[in-house]
């Protein structure tokens, strides 16, 4: 992240090597990500999506490299909340384990932003399930799939879901912060099993609020004084 002086003397750089109309970096795919995400840092959302489609359509890219830029534009897509553009950009390269992942996760995001829409639930089932079964989705994208399940209730299907990414990527840090989650969320759940999830996904990620956050809540309900919960969490 870079900051507002440093954005300031960059931004001519970025405009006129890689933004600018025939700009000698605009089709070369390491400057593009680069300045997408430069500008997509400053905002400039539209300007980050123009630079990312215009080396889309070079054609000496490889299909990998065309995933690699169709992540990073359905990532600019999100920001601007255009998910069914984002999803739409990925369609056809879900046989590449990145572009499934970057699809599911988009999905995931829709249920959990609306759980009760049958639609997208069936949309993301029909895209995660056979690839979680058979393993062509990649671990990482697990997590999500879970969460959703998660603000849809569900927790045992969650359950079952975080059990097989660990399973995959025992240090999944997302995996353990939402194992860790939903063992205190669940009726008859184990405080100290969660609270081993939590602290390792702390571990992990020590600046993380959201695990944070659960490792309060959960040290709470075990009775500890706010005065230790603040100093364990760091949270005022």
């Amino acid at each position: 992240q870079a900051g507002p002086e440093a954005m300031a003397i960059a931004e001519p750089v970025v405009q006129a090597t890689v933004v600018a109309p025939d700009a000698p970096l605009a089709r070369d795919m390491t400057p593009v990500a680069v300045a997408a995400d430069f500008l997509t840092q400053g905002g400039d959302l539209p300007r980050a999506e123009s630079v990312i489609r215009t080396v889309l359509s070079e054609p000496s890219l490889t299909r990998d490299q065309k995933v690699s830029l169709l992540q990073k534009l359905s990532e600019v897509l999100v920001s601007q909340e255009r998910l069914d553009d984002a999803i739409g950009v990925l369609a056809g390269y879900e046989d590449v384990p990145a572009g499934l992942q970057r699809k599911v996760e988009i999905l995931a995001r829709q249920v959990s932003a609306q759980p009760e829409n049958a639609a997208f639930y069936q949309a993301l089932r029909q895209a995660s399930d056979t690839a979680i079964a058979d393993q062509t989705m990649p671990a990482g994208g697990i997590p999500a799939v879970a969460y959703a399940e998660m603000q849809r209730g569900d927790l045992a299907r969650a359950v079952t879901l975080l059990d097989q990414a660990l399973a995959r990527q025992a240090n999944n840090p997302r995996a353990l912060l939402l194992r860790g989650a939903v063992e205190a969320r669940r009726e008859g759940g184990n405080m100290d099993r969660a609270a081993q999830w939590l602290e390792q996904a702390n571990r992990l990620m020590p600046d993380d609020v959201d695990t944070l956050r659960e490792l309060g809540r959960l040290q709470r309900r075990r009775g500890l004084s706010e005065e230790a919960i603040k100093a364990m969490t760091h949270l005022t």
